[in-house]
């Protein structure tokens, strides 16, 4: 995703950065969110992602299923 279209959701729907998080589940995605500084929440669970690669890049917020994702966002919201 390119950054330019988190803004537009961000703006879009009157969301502040820190009330806003990305799954994404390419290294792209997290640079998008870097540029905008927002989460970026890594689907690991996908064929195309290189593991070790997300776990350089965004080593907090890696996720390895979904169940594991569903158990942070509760505790997070």
């Amino acid at each position: 995703m390119e950054y330019n279209n988190i803004i537009k959701l961000l703006k879009r729907y009157c969301i502040n950065k820190d009330e806003f998080c990305y799954v994404g589940d390419a290294l792209s995605d997290v640079v998008a969110c870097r540029e905008v500084s927002v989460t970026c929440l890594s689907a690991a669970w996908s064929n195309g992602v290189g593991l070790e690669e997300l776990k350089k890049i965004n080593p907090n917020h890696i996720f390895n299923d979904v169940c594991s994702l569903k158990i942070f966002l509760e505790g997070t919201i």
